[in-house]
């Protein structure tokens, strides 16, 4: 029975992960440096501690608005 638990669950992880939009940020002159800093403080910024979501804690959202204030066009990959 235990097993059949953590296959739901697994199950669950997966479908909860493949659900999530991706996002493409662009600006031009940008080096992947300066582009990975943004996106570690945008994502600190937009962290959601106390939501139900078990993995995926970050509110896209606020993460894309606070990559436009940087000078960030924001357009969705899927």
């Amino acid at each position: 029975m235990a097993t059949a638990g953590a296959a739901l669950l697994l199950l669950m992880a997966g479908a909860g992960g493949c659900a999530s939009r991706q996002w493409d940020y662009d600006k031009s002159g940008i080096t992947a440096i300066k582009l990975d800093h943004d996106l570690r403080e945008c994502r600190r910024e937009a962290y959601r501690p106390h939501t139900l979501a078990i993995f995926h804690r970050v509110d896209d959202d606020a993460l894309n608005r606070c990559m436009e204030r940087r000078g960030y066009r924001v357009t969705p990959l899927n």
